[in-house]
């Protein structure tokens, strides 16, 4: 259909951009062009497995510590407790929440997954109870702790994920 002397609308609207520089072929690239370009090389570094677990130990800090910002129960003492806690905080729910989520499962899916709430409190006070400086008043704490956490990170995570969602 474009091919037979019909313009293309993509191209036509990608050609109103202004020219600014040009590129390694010495032809001129458009600011759609450009931004294009920075997004590919921006998310390019994000396969980087040390850079990723590096980002999500990041968030995970930053989480808890806005976590124990809002929530009187949550309590982070130093800074390395919140440091600390957030690598303590990333082991647990990598070993120890698989398997209570498998052995919660009956349970999890009787409450339509409503346990799973209790499932992350639970993880979040063995990481609590793990890191001396970060402490949980209670297990209604813990549980609202593992949900913000679980909010702001996944919040976060949105800023700091490219374009292909990885």
């Amino acid at each position: 259909m474009y091919g037979q002397g019909l313009p293309c609308p993509a191209r036509a609207q990608r050609e109103e951009y202004p020219v600014l520089r040009l590129g390694r072929t010495g032809q001129a690239l458009s600011v759609h062009d450009q931004l294009m370009a920075a997004a590919q090389t921006a998310s390019a570094g994000y396969n980087d497995p040390m850079k990723q677990l590096l980002i999500h130990w990041i968030t995970v800090a930053i989480a808890l510590g806005i976590a124990s910002w809002i929530l009187p129960g949550v309590t982070i003492e130093t800074p390395w407790a919140l440091l600390v806690a957030a690598v303590v905080l990333g082991f647990v729910n990598a070993i120890v929440r698989p398997l209570l989520v498998l052995l919660t499962l009956p349970i999890t899916i009787l409450t339509l997954g409503l346990f799973y709430l209790v499932v992350n409190g639970v993880a979040f006070a063995l990481a609590a109870w793990l890191v001396p400086g970060f402490g949980v008043a209670s297990f209604g704490w813990a549980i609202l702790g593992a949900l913000l956490v679980s909010i702001v990170s996944w919040f976060i995570g949105g800023f700091t994920r490219g374009e292909e969602g990885h």
